[in-house]
């Protein structure tokens, strides 16, 4: 079997282009190459000066380190057609000309910058200090019987980090005085939208992002539904813009949080096609029957979030904890791709080259 070779550095023309090989027989492949006879290969140090050769060819003068981790490490000059000659050299497949894929940990720094909350952006960090790069390399390595598992744990890892970087969105429908801007309010803990006794007080569609336990989603507040007037009247005008907003938002929420204080579900033409969940809000009054899930802002605010919380996560198969400390995953739909096609290689060498391939470049 070959060795795994990299390219840490970005790819592309600069002034230092940075490989790294490891894996089993990663000194002896390379002791090939550079002529480091008199160098340990074996134990950390460095760095050392030495010319890759092949062939007679000296194809470029490096410095080489060996890490603690038994992985060496090769700084060429940055030149693409040199770095694809010397990865070809120690058997790896070529860093494409001129791409534009950057490797895993420095495509997750990138993207912690503007995580959506904080969970999201631990679990980035993470990934930024190697916790993918282990797990596909363990990916790599593992037996038949091994691979199914983890390329299992590792895509539902993906699918719900997926939700952790696109947070959710959940839009408040009912009928008018059903205590929908309550609820935006309270999700946010502020006043950002005005709540009255009259109804039709909302009119254009109101979107915040929210955190609920360790998740962030985003909520749209929207103008209630009910039976209106003959067109003509600019009130009533105002009022049915507000309500065929409502319901184009509707049709692309991940689910649809339908208040009424009688407990009734959402009419056929409200549904907007994705998940409404029926809840009798203002639970704290009279009802008229209705369905299991109730709500009250104002008896129990608390226990509203908690309500909004477990029906977000059981819609949607979320687990409360979205991710735990230093596990690997494959934060993009590339990546996620890219896990499966590895975990499908029969083949050790060939899912050794894929691997490969995905720490370098977030793809393959």
């Amino acid at each position: 079997m070959n060795p795994l070779v990299e390219e840490l550095t970005p790819v592309g023309r600069g002034g230092v282009s940075v490989l790294r090989v490891w894996g089993p027989g990663a000194a002896a492949r390379v002791r090939q190459f550079v002529g480091a006879g008199e160098i340990d290969l074996e134990s950390p140090g460095g760095p050392h000066r030495v010319r890759f050769v092949d062939g007679g060819e000296t194809l470029d003068e490096a410095m080489l380190l060996m890490r603690a981790d038994g992985s060496i490490e090769l700084h060429l000059h940055g030149s693409p057609a040199v770095v694809r000659r010397v990865v070809k050299t120690l058997g790896g497949d070529s860093p494409p000309a001129g791409g534009s894929g950057l490797p895993m940990e420095e495509q997750a720094l990138r993207l912690s910058a503007d995580a959506p909350g904080p969970t999201a952006a631990r679990m980035l960090l993470d990934q930024a200090e190697g916790a993918l790069r282990r797990e596909l390399l363990h990916l790599a390595l593992a037996s038949d019987d091994e691979r199914p598992a983890l390329v299992d744990s590792l895509l539902e890892r993906g699918r719900i980090a997926g939700h952790l970087l696109t947070p959710p969105f959940m839009v408040l429908a009912g009928p008018v005085n059903a205590g929908k801007s309550s609820l935006f309010n309270l999700l946010l803990a502020e006043q950002r939208v005005v709540v009255h006794a009259t109804a039709g007080t909302t009119r254009d569609p109101v979107r915040e992002r929210v955190h609920l336990g360790e998740w962030v989603i985003e909520v749209a507040d929207t103008a209630g539904e009910r039976e209106l007037a003959a067109a003509g009247d600019p009130v009533v005008t105002l009022e049915a813009e507000g309500q065929f907003r409502a319901r184009l938002l509707a049709e692309k929420a991940a689910l649809v949080l339908w208040m009424d204080p009688r407990g009734a579900g959402p009419p056929r033409s409200a549904e907007g096609g994705v998940p409404a969940i029926p809840v009798r809000s203002k639970a704290d009054l009279p009802g008229r029957g209705g369905f299991g899930v109730e709500l009250s802002t104002r008896k129990d605010p608390a226990g509203a979030v908690l309500v909004v919380e477990s029906i977000l996560l059981e819609t949607l198969n979320l687990p409360r904890a979205p991710h735990h400390s230093g596990e690997g995953v494959p934060f993009t739909p590339a990546l996620m791709d890219a896990v499966q096609l590895a975990g499908g290689e029969a083949d050790p060498n060939r899912r050794r080259t894929l691997v490969d391939e995905i720490c370098a470049r977030g793809r393959v």
